[in-house]
């Protein structure tokens, strides 16, 4: 087979972060991802479901979310990765 592909995984976190506490929870984490130097692409600030989606120096995307009554999810995605037909034996 050949082409390219990208290969995306994905966390929960089981803690649900409160109301209160979501905006902080999100700040922290955009905070850490700077200090990383990771590219902040774009800030959500919805009340309901706020998001931050980034990029890494190496070109892997990053994002967390807060999604139902603050149940947080990370998810990354890899950069696009090329295949090569292999030989078959």
């Amino acid at each position: 087979m050949t082409g390219s592909c990208d290969v995306t995984r994905y966390r929960t976190v089981m803690t649900v972060v409160s109301e209160q506490r979501r905006g902080n929870f999100l700040g922290v984490v955009e905070r850490f991802w700077r200090a990383s130097d990771n590219r902040i692409k774009m800030v959500n600030p919805s009340k309901d479901l706020p998001t931050i989606i980034a990029s890494s120096p190496d070109g892997f995307g990053i994002e967390v979310k807060s999604g139902y009554k603050g149940q947080a999810f990370f998810e990354v995605t890899s950069p696009a990765l090329t295949s090569r037909r292999w030989p078959r034996p």
